[in-house]
C-alpha cells in the first residue's frame, strides 16, 4: 500500500485530486494536509512514500521549503503540483529537490505519468522544460536520503544553525530573522531536527543535543 499525502489549502482541488490519486494508484492509502501545520503533523507518523505539494499553501515559502523538507523527510518523495508554471519556478523547485513538478493545468494522462515516474524512483518533469534547454540544474544532495533512512543519520549544516540558535533559547520568530529565513522553513527544520535527534519537542531536543554535547 502506498501511503500519499496530498498538501493543498484549496479544498476542491485537494479533494478532487485524492479521487484522482486513488482512481490511479493501486491501493493507495491518501491523507489531506491544508497547511504546512497539518502537513507536518501528518509526517510525523511514519511511513509516507509520497507527499504532492502546492507552492502557495499557507506556510509553504517555496522552494526554500522544498529543500527544508528534503532535509526532515528524505524517504519521503516529493511531487510539485501548482498553478505557476513558469520556467524559473519550475526549474527552483527541481533544484530544491523535488522529485518531479506538474502544472495544475496539466492533462490527466500526464499527472498520471508524473505519478508513475516519481513513485517509481524517477524525476519527472513537464516536456517543455526539456524542450527550452537545460532541464535540471544541479538537485541539492540531502545526507540519508539516498539510503532510504527515514531520519538522516547526521544534522545538516542548516539543522546545526537552528540547533545552536534553539540552545540559546531563541523562539521560531528569532531564529528565522537571524537565519534570514521565513517562520515556515525554520518550522520544516525543526520538525527534522526533531526527528534527528529522536525528539518530540523543543525542551526535548535541547535537552538532548546538551547530553551529546551537540
Amino acid at each position: 500500500m502506498a501511503r500519499i499525502l496530498i498538501a493543498d489549502d484549496h479544498a476542491l482541488f485537494r479533494q478532487g485530486l485524492r479521487t484522482f490519486v486513488q482512481d490511479n494508484v493501486d491501493r493507495a492509502d491518501v491523507v489531506e494536509a491544508d497547511s504546512l501545520e497539518s502537513a507536518l503533523e501528518a509526517l510525523g507518523d511514519d511511513g509516507f512514500e509520497l507527499m504532492i505539494t502546492d507552492l502557495g499553501m499557507p506556510g509553504m515559502e517555496g522552494p526554500h521549503s522544498l529543500t527544508a523538507f528534503r532535509e526532515a523527510f528524505p524517504a519521503v518523495k516529493l511531487l510539485v503540483m501548482s498553478a505557476l508554471e513558469d520556467r524559473a519556478t519550475m526549474l527552483a523547485a527541481l533544484g530544491a529537490g523535488a522529485h518531479g513538478y506538474v502544472p495544475k493545468s496539466a492533462p490527466p494522462d500526464a499527472i498520471v505519468e508524473a505519478l508513475e515516474a516519481v513513485m517509481a524512483g524517477r524525476i519527472w518533469m513537464p516536456p517543455a522544460i526539456a524542450a527550452w534547454g537545460p532541464a535540471v540544474p544541479p538537485r541539492a544532495e540531502v545526507p540519508g536520503a539516498e539510503s532510504g533512512e527515514r531520519t538522516p543519520p547526521r544534522l545538516t549544516p542548516r539543522q546545526r544553525e537552528v540547533l545552536q540558535l534553539l540552545l540559546r533559547g531563541a523562539s521560531t520568530k528569532e531564529i528565522a530573522r537571524s537565519l534570514s529565513l521565513g517562520e515556515g522553513t525554520v518550522k520544516v527544520h525543526l520538525a527534522g531536527l526533531y526527528r534527528a535527534l529522536g525528539a518530540r519537542n523543543r525542551t526535548e531536543a535541547t535537552a538532548i543535543a546538551a547530553r551529546l554535547n551537540l
